[in-house]
């Protein structure tokens, strides 16, 4: 039975009813994959032979009528993408990607939200969240300055006398340089289309980039042209405290926060592999004063204190998403191989997007992180607890 018309005297839904689900309010990640199935279901609407689909942006307006926001982010993902796709903005969305705050906000936040918010066993995001999220310029590369451990600056100054200067510390993290992180997720028309479309493409997002990302930031692998250092290269393991009992446990969380306190007070954060961490939940409780992450990318039997306010993190503000479905790819996450090699022997695992009626989304972002200091972080590798 359709619903009843509203009458004269009635008011229509509020735009917060409208742009998303009751009591919940809309992050920039969610306009980030808002946009995303906006693209895909554009991309869907392309007939076999490449003609003309429909326009992503009447997609976002018609499907998320009461949110403005995300219009304002797509516009900004299809410049970056296809820079000359001419867009019309709609009439509603007055809004201006610079000179509106809210707006300016919104592009530049997007993906270091997602980041932020990337679902377990990502402890990756997380661990941004809490630290210093800078977004990439123009220019491509930032400078940080790292942090100072400790100072023997005199806190009085004698009326008259010079004052002293702090002097910045260049000997860590001197500049975070763009590195593109890629991925792409496999999707049925059936997924793209359904009415949980959004929770879809955030769970496939969140599993693939999520997993990457933790690999990547829990490395022991030198920094090259192409990527950067993992947070636990050239650490070396403290010594584990003997025995299997809580005591153990307790001696080697006092190491741990011994030997990065000097550079991260009491912000500090315990990552565990996932079996460490169990315990280690279950041992200290709920008083336990640091948050407590685990990840798979953490070998068995590690645990690592980091400090938040020594890691830095720089995004690019506007990710790259493409959409296609018709391509063929190699259903591969290790080690993909060419569709076919010069020897003309094809890769296994092939998936023509076409035939099996799917539709692949590939995002390319710009991401550095590195530690301020080297002493942010410090790693017992063999618990025995």
């Amino acid at each position: 039975m359709a619903p009843p018309a509203l009458s004269r005297t009635s008011s229509p839904p509020s735009a917060a009813a409208r742009a998303g689900p009751a009591f919940r309010k809309l992050t920039p990640s969610d306009h980030l994959i808002r946009s995303i199935v906006a693209l895909a279901r554009a991309e869907l609407s392309r007939n076999a032979s490449g003609g003309r689909g429909d326009n992503p942006m009447r997609v976002a307006r018609e499907v998320w009528e009461g949110d403005p926001a995300t219009p304002i982010l797509l516009e900004r993902i299809i410049r970056a993408t296809t820079p000359l796709l001419m867009t019309t903005r709609s009439a509603v969305v007055p809004a201006d990607t610079t000179t509106n705050a809210w707006a300016s906000d919104l592009v530049t936040g997007s993906l270091a939200d997602f980041l932020s918010s990337l679902a377990p066993p990502a402890a990756s995001g997380e661990l941004f969240r809490r630290s210093h999220m800078l977004n990439f310029t123009e220019h491509g590369v930032l400078v940080v300055p790292g942090i100072t451990a400790a100072s023997t600056d005199a806190p009085w100054v004698k009326a008259g006398d010079p004052i002293p200067v702090r002097q910045l510390n260049t000997s860590s993290v001197s500049s975070l340089v763009p590195h593109g992180i890629k991925v792409i997720d496999v999707l049925t028309r059936e997924m793209v289309a359904g009415s949980h479309a959004e929770q879809v493409v955030r769970m496939a997002l969140n599993a693939s980039v999520g997993a990457k990302l933790d690999a990547a930031v829990f490395a022991s692998t030198v920094a090259t042209a192409t990527a950067s250092a993992g947070l636990l290269y050239g650490l070396a393991t403290l010594g584990a405290s003997s025995g299997t009992t809580h005591d153990a446990l307790r001696l080697d969380i006092g190491k741990l926060i011994d030997a990065v306190a000097p550079v991260g007070g009491t912000n500090l954060v315990f990552v565990g592999a996932p079996g460490v961490a169990a315990k280690m939940l279950a041992d200290v409780g709920a008083q336990f004063p640091y948050p407590i992450l685990s990840s798979g990318a953490l070998a068995a039997q590690t645990l690592v204190c980091i400090s938040p306010d020594a890691l830095v993190v720089a995004v690019d503000p506007t990710p790259q998403i493409d959409v296609d479905k018709g391509a063929t790819v190699t259903m591969e996450d290790t080690t993909p191989l060419p569709l076919v090699d010069a020897g003309s022997t094809p890769a296994p695992n092939t998936r023509s997007f076409w035939q099996t009626d799917s539709l692949g989304i590939r995002m390319t972002m710009q991401l550095s992180f590195g530690l301020r200091h080297a002493s942010g972080i410090a790693m017992i590798s063999s618990c025995t607890w």
